[in-house]
């Protein structure tokens, strides 16, 4: 299993670019013949924009050495990683699917084949052919196109006209997803049970489209548990995870995850997550006591943004990345600009910590980032954190 798996990865020569806007969702069908009778499935593995490192280095990579050895760091960690994909493949049971959910260039072909080979008519893959425009008439069908609709109505009753029609592209191609694999379920005779599959996410970013279509693909398609989104089986956006030690997830209130890492220089990083979410619901904030820790809080680029923000150094690679990524911002919401550009919704109540949840539109991943500590007395305090609901940035 590992060799073959190990000669995909070296014959890969295409992939996905990382998606995010609203467009035309097409299915490709297995070409595996579909079976006489139904079959109840139990789990659904969702493999989310995999090999987005597999494509020429865009223009913001490919500035110095530094920036080039960054991405080829991030090209190998994406290897290691496929690996693990190829082998839970493999490991996928009768009773279990696999759901790749390409991007731009479409699922690679080495991929699909693999994917067939070992599942046939359990694998399915959803292509993603984006577009900018809204157009709301193709391949939607009518209670998706109302469903919408409300979301929309429901963006505005909360934040007026201070938020961007971008904060929807992602969630209406998670509904196109959710119609697409209903559509092809029960042409491969395929069914689930809402109240009792397991879902886990893999792929590409673990903080980025893996996070951010998972939460939405729970509620859409009616899950009782919220998805997992595996650590272990996704790449991250954030530079300092990809030498980091994974300690552990804790499973939270109000369907919120805890992560824990260790940097090689003792140094402990966390992050909740928020895993599954609707549209218009309240931003929700992690508030924990201080108790004397050292913390920062720094986004996913290593910036740090509380108690100071510090910009990076000049002529490092992170500023050097930040500055490519200025340019191809879209726009954010008021508040989100605030956070990122001068201040932070990271604040101190009393002596208390409360640091804002991604799951929420255009909301930043906040990497809790602790020195002189333990992972038993950090695990104590946050897995304890309040978690609470704030309109003060909004």
């Amino acid at each position: 299993m590992i060799s073959e798996g190990l000669a995909f990865v070296i014959s890969r020569t295409t992939s996905c670019l990382l998606a995010g806007a609203i467009g035309l969702i097409s299915v490709q069908s297995a070409s595996a013949e579909e079976p006489a009778e139904p079959v109840a499935i139990y789990r659904i593995a969702f493999l989310i924009h995999p090999f987005c490192y597999r494509v020429p280095r865009p223009e913001g990579y490919d500035s110095s050495p530094e920036t080039r050895l960054r991405w080829d760091q991030y090209v190998s960690y994406e290897n290691r990683i496929a690996e693990r994909w190829l082998e839970g493949i493999a490991d996928l049971g009768p009773h279990e699917v696999l759901v790749i959910c390409a991007g731009r260039l479409g699922c690679p072909p080495d991929l699909r084949a693999y994917a067939q080979k070992h599942l046939g008519h359990r694998a399915v893959v959803i292509e993603e052919y984006l577009d900018q425009s809204w157009d709301f008439s193709i391949d939607l069908s009518a209670q998706t196109k109302i469903s919408i609709a409300d979301e929309l109505v429901a963006m505005y009753q909360r934040y007026g006209h201070d938020w961007s029609a971008q904060s929807l592209a992602l969630p209406i191609a998670t509904r196109g997803w959710v119609e697409h694999l209903h559509q092809e379920f029960k042409q491969r005779g395929l069914s689930f049970d809402p109240a009792t599959v397991r879902v886990d996410a893999w792929g590409e970013s673990f903080e980025g489209c893996v996070a951010s279509y998972a939460r939405y693909l729970g509620p859409y398609l009616g899950l009782a548990r919220p998805i997992e989104n595996d650590f272990q089986m996704t790449v991250p956006d954030a530079p300092f995870l990809l030498s980091a030690k994974f300690i552990d997830k804790i499973p939270l209130k109000r369907d919120v995850r805890l992560y824990f890492w260790e940097l090689a220089d003792g140094r402990l990083v966390a992050i909740f997550q928020k895993a599954s979410a609707t549209v218009s619901e309240p931003a929700l904030f992690a508030q924990f006591p201080l108790d004397g820790l050292q913390v920062e809080i720094r986004d996913k680029s290593g910036l740090q943004i509380w108690p100071d923000k510090h910009p990076h150094p000049q002529g490092s690679v992170e500023e050097q990345i930040a500055q490519y990524n200025e340019g191809r911002s879209r726009k954010l919401a008021d508040w989100e600009k605030k956070r990122r550009e001068t201040d932070s919704t990271s604040v101190l109540v009393g002596n208390e910590l409360r640091v804002p949840l991604a799951g929420w539109p255009d909301a930043a991943s906040s990497y809790i980032f602790v020195r002189g500590s333990t992972p038993a007395v950090l695990r104590a305090i946050l897995a304890n954190a309040k978690l609470v609901e704030d309109s003060a940035s909004r």
